[in-house]
């Protein structure tokens, strides 16, 4: 599988010979949505974006995202490919484009395009000609000029959209004039290039801006299938039309992670998946794994690959037609395997079908189905779970092997935007959800089981060291979140220091271990009114009273600062339902039904604060006031 196959995201399944035919005879929303989780050309991209506008299916989709896009280059085959890609992860993708080569006007100039759109980011797609780089002695110098010239643009557009920025790197059109010399030897272009790509990086893609990392799929892909000269003399093209479909591919893995759609657990299959051959079959010793052929390489790749997803803090389950303590033989026992016992936080090999399994795992770990990712290498299976669970993601496999983890990686299921250190520890927290899952079992009551958790919830202001998992959690947290108000890093700063914001961020300990940062609130204070913003929680401690005990913070802080009442609004979401009767559980009457600024449709509750009765909790709180 090289670097061409990878551009038809081979992930994906094959486009039905009569495509054409379905889109024709789609008569609703979910047949048209179908479509866009096959593997189509630009062609096929821009019929079925067009359908999908025209038949209004996108406003049927849980999130949108507003893009606009600048480029020296043409963008016009863009927006089908990258509505599309998007459309396939649950985004309404609306894409504005300026004229042809307008970046700087547009950056700096009085006027654009954007100025009168809601834009979400901004993507400033440059190829290597918006960038005039030739060997010379001077080449320190025009690159410092580059520099600054993207130092201004990113200036003027953050000063006039006050929105992320998203930075393509710029990838290299390949050819050497002077082979492996050039990316060492001060000014060629090889080497401009990848002083210009690390400033990027290091500079201009940080704080509430991003990378998108465009060198390393070209890179991925092969420099040569990346551009086509003369697709470019052409048309301007800056990448060619056959890669297309995995830049919005990728692409629109961004987004989703920006949106915190990003998946959060693998589950996996293990016979002829992670080893070869079946367990059960053919014993421990038959297996096919490890050192000394190239088949048992391959399944060691695929679990250094799984391990590695692991050490980012992807949660790691197991689905298997199996006996339990056969397949588990191979975790304890086996020599080859990377993967152990340890790493996996849900074992299920049982009999039972596999979508029954994943539904099953999903709810153990309080995740959504739209959370996960199956890998099996049965067609069979994978089809089953896509027609039964299909909100789960389930890639196609090749036959062989060695490919497997080349495509789970190049499926960028696990995109993300940010990486923390309660990213790193995240598989401890399931870990420890399952060990308070078996304590539950053990005693009598829910009051007793709280108890004997001896939580602590540590509750203080938002700060710069918790900012960026503050800003994780509000972007991420989708279930759980009475509103669903988005804020980047720049706007939740900027609420540090008003005065006029309430901010709570709450950190849940007890007997097991330290959950980390699992909840936030935003509040302002309207007179002698205290309005919620945001309200939201990590369904990590779904059940936990974690809700009941921030009320009660919340009607403190109220009472300290003279408040008569306090004003919330639930607005609902196809994910959120969970949360739909909070307010009222806590005492809260509905004032009125009504849209937000942006027009979404929403409960609006309030309570006064001398009649609200706390809700006892089984929770200690550490509380800082400064």
């Amino acid at each position: 599988m090289d670097g061409t196959a990878l551009m038809t995201l081979p992930w994906l399944l094959t486009a039905p010979s009569d495509f054409s035919s379905q889109l024709k005879a789609a008569a609703s929303n979910e047949a048209l949505l179908r479509l866009s989780q096959y593997s189509l050309n630009v062609n096929q991209c821009e019929r079925l974006s067009k359908a999908l506008w025209n038949r209004d299916v996108l406003e049927s989709l849980p999130t949108t995202f507003n893009l606009g896009i600048l480029s020296n280059c043409t963008t016009g085959l863009l927006p089908a490919v990258l509505t599309v890609s998007a459309a396939r992860l649950g985004v309404a993708l609306n894409v504005e484009l300026t004229d042809f080569d307008q970046v700087m006007q547009v950056s700096l100039g009085s006027g654009s395009a954007f100025q009168k759109k809601k834009l979400d980011a901004i993507l400033i797609a440059l190829d290597e000609h918006f960038f005039p780089l030739s060997d010379s002695d001077s080449a320190g110098e025009v690159l410092e000029k580059h520099k600054t010239r993207c130092k201004n643009m990113a200036q003027g557009l953050e000063r006039k959209f006050q929105v992320p920025l998203i930075f393509q790197t710029v990838p290299d059109r390949g050819e050497p004039l002077f082979g492996s010399i050039d990316i060492q030897q001060a000014g060629t272009r090889r080497n401009m290039l990848h002083l210009l790509n690390t400033y990027i990086v290091e500079t201009l893609g940080q704080g509430p801006n991003l990378v998108f990392d465009v060198q390393s799929l070209a890179e991925t892909v092969g420099l040569s299938n990346w551009y086509d000269p003369k697709q470019y003399f052409m048309a301007k093209l800056n990448c060619s039309q056959a890669a297309l479909p995995l830049y919005g591919s990728r692409f629109a893995s961004l987004i989703a992670a920006m949106k915190g759609m990003s998946k959060k657990c693998l589950v996996f299959d293990l016979d002829n998946t992670i080893w070869g051959g079946i367990i059960g079959d053919d014993g421990l010793d038959g297996i096919t794994l490890g050192h000394g052929s190239a088949g048992g390489e391959a399944f060691v790749a695929v679990q250094r690959c799984i391990l590695d997803y692991h050490r980012r803090g992807i949660v790691l389950a197991v689905s298997s037609k199996n006996t339990h303590e056969i397949a588990m033989q191979a975790f304890e026992q086996h020599d080859d395997m990377l993967l152990r016992k340890e790493h996996i936080t849900v074992f299920q090999a049982n009999w039972k079908d596999k979508a029954s399994n994943i539904n099953a795992i999903a709810g153990n770990l309080n995740l959504g189905l739209d959370s996960l990712v199956f890998l099996d290498d049965n067609p069979m299976e994978r089809q089953l779970v896509r027609d039964a669970l299909p909100q789960v993601s389930v890639p196609e496999l090749p036959d062989d092997p060695a490919y497997f983890a080349r495509v789970l990686s190049a499926a960028s299921y696990f995109e993300s935007v940010a990486f923390l250190d309660e990213d790193k520890t995240r598989n401890d927290s399931y870990k420890q959800n399952a060990m308070r899952i078996e304590a539950f079992e053990s005693v009598g009551s829910l009051s007793e089981y709280l108890k004997s958790l001896e939580m602590v919830l540590h509750i203080k202001p938002f700060d710069a060291q918790g900012l960026p998992r503050i800003v994780q959690l509000v972007n991420k947290t989708n279930q759980f979140n009475l509103t669903t108000r988005r804020y980047d890093e720049k706007s939740v700063t900027a609420m540090m220091v008003d005065g006029a914001y309430i901010t709570l961020q709450a950190r849940l300990t007890d007997h097991y271990g330290d959950s980390g940062m699992i909840a936030v609130v935003i509040a302002t204070a309207d007179n002698d009114e205290l309005v919620i913003d945001s309200f939201l929680m990590s369904c990590r401690v779904l059940e936990r009273q974690v809700e009941f005990c921030l009320m009660n913070q919340l009607i403190g802080i109220a009472k300290q600062r003279g408040m008569r009442s306090i004003r919330a609004v639930y607005i609902p979401t196809d994910r959120n339902v969970i949360v739909e009767n909070l307010y009222q559980n806590m005492g809260f009457s509905l004032v009125e039904t009504a849209k937000d600024t942006e027009g979404t449709q929403g409960t609006v509750w309030s309570i006064l604060v001398a009649d609200y009765n706390p809700r006892e909790v089984f929770i200690a709180v550490d509380l800082q006031t400064e």
